[in-house]
């Protein structure tokens, strides 16, 4: 009987023959695609890494080949070369479980924690963030993973043009027929079906939907939220805004602080759905920031200081965003206010050079 690495050298040697198969047509080259995949993978199992990184990089059209390289340079210390991979995969896969982990593993490395903690934030939300626009290839991460066109490509053709409730209809036959699938899939739909409902107004099956949620241990800030104006859409706008306030403190997404602040209106609160509509401007203003839109997060972080000046990481934001801009006298000024309200704030403190003061 053949050794581990004699079959790893067997199964190679059929996976070269199918590389090598003169049939051009398409499934044969998905085919090829597939076998380049497994030598590199075999090659990996050697522990022959140089091999396996020229197989892989061969193979780039194939997003698991991908996933591969990009672990590859992660685990040699090259992450911002997978950085590059990352981002052009997540542009085909957005919302890829998979290439999030690496993202958020990449800037860990890179030491990039900002971007790191953005991306632990998209990983947690991802699983419940998929499209619903008929038209898009949203399920396509999860197809890769898991195989569930027929399901999909029947849901997809049944929305075509149809109203909430009808999309409503085909969203719970489709839960229906994902029974007996991984739990995760039922998750995700169960988030869409939601998502519906609530744009139907229709709280009491929006609960119906969050329970359903909560038996499968599932009770995050999204599915809180839900409940929250579920429950506010019935008359309990006090008790909405208890649970809205747990799901804000879960959360630091823009648009769940923009709900709990129309949830505090609601319950007549005025005073603290202003501090959360600041609070709003803010996470929005960063977001901005992130993506290099600097004008846009400048009229939002104006917009949070006008509402609450005295919050000290709106004037260091709003500092950092003068800082990208150029505008280094206004930058050290909005430090300073920064400091003024919140002396102990050691990222200021480092913007300006200013040691601590000792007792």
């Amino acid at each position: 009987m053949p050794g581990a690495n004699g079959r790893t050298e067997q199964s190679s040697e059929i996976y070269r023959e199918l590389n090598n198969s003169p049939d051009f047509s398409r499934e044969a080259k998905r085919e090829q695609m597939q076998a380049l995949y497994e030598l590199g993978r075999n090659a990996l199992r050697e522990e022959k890494m140089g091999e396996a990184e020229k197989l892989f990089r061969q193979n780039l059209g194939f997003l698991p080949a991908r996933y591969q390289l990009s672990k590859l340079l992660i685990r040699t210390d090259r992450a911002d070369e997978a950085l590059t991979l990352i981002n052009e995969s997540l542009q085909q896969v957005p919302g890829s479980l998979k290439f999030l982990e690496l993202q958020h593993r990449a800037f860990q490395q890179t030491g990039d924690l900002e971007l790191a903690e953005q991306t632990a934030q998209l990983l947690e939300r991802a699983q419940h963030t998929i499209p619903l626009h008929p038209g898009s290839n949203f399920i396509e991460p999860f197809r890769l993973q898991y195989g569930i066109d027929r399901h999909v490509e029947e849901f997809n053709r049944k929305i075509r043009n149809r109203s909430l409730p009808e999309l409503e209809l085909e969203l719970v036959k489709l839960i229906d027929q994902l029974n007996d699938s991984p739990s995760t899939h039922r998750q995700i739909f169960l988030m869409r079906l939601l998502e519906v409902q609530h744009q139907q107004q229709l709280p009491r099956k929006m609960l119906e939907t969050v329970q359903k949620l909560n038996n499968m241990g599932i009770n995050n800030a999204d599915v809180l939220m839900y409940r929250a104006e579920a429950t506010g859409m019935r008359g309990d706008w006090n008790q909405a805004a208890i649970l809205g306030r747990r799901a804000g403190s879960m959360s630091k997404a823009a648009d769940m602080h923009q709900r709990l602040s129309d949830i505090l209106l609601q319950a007549g609160k005025t005073e603290e759905s202003q501090l959360e509509q600041a609070l709003t401007y803010r996470l929005e203003a960063m977001e901005y920031y992130r993506a290099d839109k600097l004008a846009e997060a400048l009229d939002k972080i104006e917009l949070a200081v006008k509402i609450n000046p005295d919050d000290p990481q709106s004037w260091y934001e709003r500092g950092l965003i003068q800082e990208a801009r150029g505008e280094r006298k206004a930058a050290q000024s909005d430090f300073q206010e920064c400091l003024k309200r919140a002396p102990l704030h050691g990222r200021a403190r480092q913007k300006l050079s200013v040691e601590p003061a000792t007792n």
